[in-house]
């Protein structure tokens, strides 16, 4: 258990890393204050920025879907093994338990 805290705070780690690294990453950088800059291209370079932020963020919890299905298909497919390795112990439980009945019975004639 211990080993699986620490792969999934490592994970995490990861993953904030990954959203740092990709927010602090500038495309072609600002440029100062033209002469002829209104307002409006100020809300509109603001807006492009918050747009950008907003698509890496996507793109990082896409990432951890990804890494959060492919830890459920195993956790499915472990599951699924312990299932069929209970019905087989099952299986071998009442065959035995059949046999030891059989032993019983031709032991009291």
């Amino acid at each position: 258990k211990s080993l699986d805290f620490f792969q999934r705070k490592k994970k995490k780690d990861q993953t904030f890393l990954a959203l740092s690294q990709l927010m602090s990453k500038k495309k072609g950088g600002k440029k100062g204050k033209g002469k002829g800059k209104g307002k409006g291209e100020d809300e509109m370079e603001e807006a492009k920025e918050m747009a950008r932020m907003h698509e890496q963020r996507v793109e990082v919890f896409q990432k951890k879907l990804v890494e959060e299905r492919s830890t459920a298909d195993r956790s499915k497919a472990s599951e699924n093994e312990v299932r069929s390795k209970l019905v087989e112990l099952e299986k071998v439980y009442k065959e035995e338990e059949q046999t030891r009945q059989e032993i019983i019975s031709s032991m009291t004639r």
